[in-house]
């Protein structure tokens, strides 16, 4: 079958063995993927292994072999896998023709949601665990791009109004998009005393915090990773994301695709039509 590949810090089509399907665990045939910032830190040696390794962690599929689902079966997958492993870093991901999953990573899609928005459920995951805080009060959301864009969304979904240009010590919540130190600074500010910042960004390095100004305004720190992927599903099949999907491309466009750095639309490749 065919597969997308790191060598030499680009991605490569190659031809590679069908996975076999093993015990508890479900045969996909991958029809659209996302390129993620994460794919390209792989690429760059920043996250796990990388020379050889099949990239991509987002992705919708249909069921080739299951034993709870029949053939054809649309889903969508959760790339964190039961052991803690996740998909297209600690294991071969998804840019690839058919992957074999555990059964619990897989998710039917619910009514109403197609495939290709399907491929966009990780990062409704992730965005979505910050409706796991006990979120009250005024929030606003620090950073730019789609990431920031998404959480609005699911944000305004929920009956919140987030704030558009908050004013220094005015939050009691802020949802951090971007990790850098001048960015993560700038957010924090933005906190009144005793507010929250909710971590968001995963990133490969180190990162300094301002211990000073976390202690003089006693904040507090959240971390969030991903909503369960059955809401998620749920709340992507509600939103519009249409200003944020570019149109599906051709997997041959992978090695270009994923060098080109887009915050603004979400780039998805169709695997197989």
């Amino acid at each position: 079958m065919k597969a997308w590949i790191c060598t030499d810090g680009r991605l490569v089509p190659a031809d590679i063995p069908e996975p076999q399907a093993g015990p508890g665990q479900a045969l996909l045939r991958v029809r659209y993927a996302g390129i993620c910032r994460s794919d390209r830190q792989v690429m760059a040696g920043l996250y796990g292994p990388r020379e050889g390794w099949v990239l991509g962690h987002e992705c919708s599929a249909e069921v080739l072999s299951s034993e709870h689902w029949p053939r054809g079966t649309p889903v969508a997958v959760n790339p964190l896998l039961p052991d803690g492993s996740f998909l297209g870093i600690d294991r071969p991901g998804c840019f690839a023709e058919i992957i074999a999953l555990p059964e619990a990573c897989v998710f039917p899609l619910p009514p109403g949601l197609d495939l290709l928005k399907a491929a966009a459920a990780e990062p409704v995951a992730a965005c979505g665990a910050i409706l796991l805080s006990p979120l009250s009060g005024r929030i606003a959301v620090a950073g730019s791009g789609r990431i920031r864009t998404v959480c609005e969304l699911l944000l305004s979904q929920r009956g919140f109004a987030p704030l558009a240009k908050p004013e220094p010590a005015s939050c009691d919540w802020v949802i951090e998009t971007d990790p850098r130190p001048a960015a993560l600074q700038s957010a924090l500010e933005l906190l009144r005393p005793g507010g929250t910042l909710i971590l968001k960004s995963r990133h490969p390095g180190k990162i300094e915090l301002p211990l000073n100004l976390l202690i003089e305004r006693e904040l507090k720190l959240e971390a969030r990773r991903y909503l369960p992927f059955p809401q998620a599903l749920e709340l992507l099949a509600e939103i519009d994301l249409a200003s944020l999907l570019a149109p599906p491309r051709p997997a041959a466009e992978l090695p270009e695709l994923i060098s080109r750095d887009s915050e603004s639309h979400k780039i998805i490749v169709e695997i197989q039509g």
